[in-house]
């Protein structure tokens, strides 16, 4: 069975390409777009997954809120927050914080993160 990975992102081509590059490290994924497509979300499968991915194209206060949000549904989800060089600080209350300018260190933390795949 895949690990479940929710990630939520503010830019549309961003959310498809994250998808896509975590699928290919065999990943399942649910992604929203913005709060609002993350309101749509089934309360379940915040019991589900292992790792909320919160994306960087956003004030820190909305990520800092939406951090709150997924620890009221979940406090032991783990919480990956992207930064960048424009939304630099780190989120309070993510369990860690990733640049996500280079592609493999982030998806290494992901990796780390989420632990060994079941059977390993």
């Amino acid at each position: 069975m895949k690990k479940v990975i929710i990630q939520i992102a503010f830019q549309e081509s961003l959310l498809r390409t994250r998808a896509a590059m975590l699928k290919l490290r065999g990943y399942s994924v649910l992604s929203a777009l913005r709060a609002e497509g993350l309101a749509a979300l089934p309360e379940s499968v915040y019991h589900r997954a292992g790792l909320f991915l919160l994306g960087h194209a956003a004030t820190l206060e909305e990520r800092a809120k939406l951090v709150q949000q997924i620890r009221q549904k979940n406090p032991a989800l783990k919480i990956l927050a992207l930064k960048s060089t424009v939304h630099a600080s780190n989120v309070p209350g993510a369990d860690a914080t990733c640049d996500l300018e280079d592609a493999e260190t982030w998806l290494s933390k992901v990796d780390e993160m989420m632990g060994p795949a079941p059977g390993e």
